[in-house]
């Protein structure tokens, strides 16, 4: 029988790296405004092989993006293990992300929106370096998507163009 996966808000999951180094991330808070999915901060640091958790070490660190996933199925499939638990989830409040409305073969003509976790959303038009950099893709990501860019800096695919990773 298999064994029953539990998250909680405050998890921390670590990702091996092709090296057997090691990336941590935290399951901050659920999404309602799309599909009560997984909120996630994946943060930059890289840790050695067989590194001891500390959490409150690995939670200080800076946030390289954010993302919406399935947690159970990451555990289950192998592509990330938990490790442990903080409470400190950061700011939660302020998480953006964004989606395209309008799909367009010319990349200018998307018509994008945004929204903060658990919010409306909100119409923003075209994509601006300002607005890409104060967002994240709002995807739900499967969970090898998301240890692919976790462990490679980009997502898997043709989904989105480099540019707006």
């Amino acid at each position: 029988m298999a064994k029953r996966i539990v998250t909680k808000i405050g998890d921390i999951f670590s990702v091996t790296l092709d090296n057997g180094n090691l990336r941590f991330f935290q399951y901050v808070a659920n999404d309602l405004t799309n599909l009560n999915s997984s909120v996630i901060r994946v943060f930059k640091k890289e840790y050695p092989k067989g590194y001891e958790l500390n959490p409150e070490e690995v939670v200080s660190d800076d946030v390289d993006f954010y993302a919406l996933t399935l947690l159970k199925i990451g555990v289950s499939d192998g592509d990330w293990q938990k490790v442990g638990t903080c409470e400190d989830v950061g700011d939660t409040e302020n998480i953006l992300f964004r989606s395209y409305r309008k799909n367009a073969i010319d990349h200018s003509e998307r018509i994008w929106e945004a929204w903060y976790i658990n919010k409306e959303r909100n119409t923003i038009g075209k994509l601006t370096e300002d607005f890409r950099a104060k967002s994240d893709i709002g995807s739900v990501w499967v969970s090898s998507a998301v240890a692919y860019r976790i462990r490679n800096g980009v997502y898997p695919g043709t989904a989105f163009w480099p540019e707006e990773h």
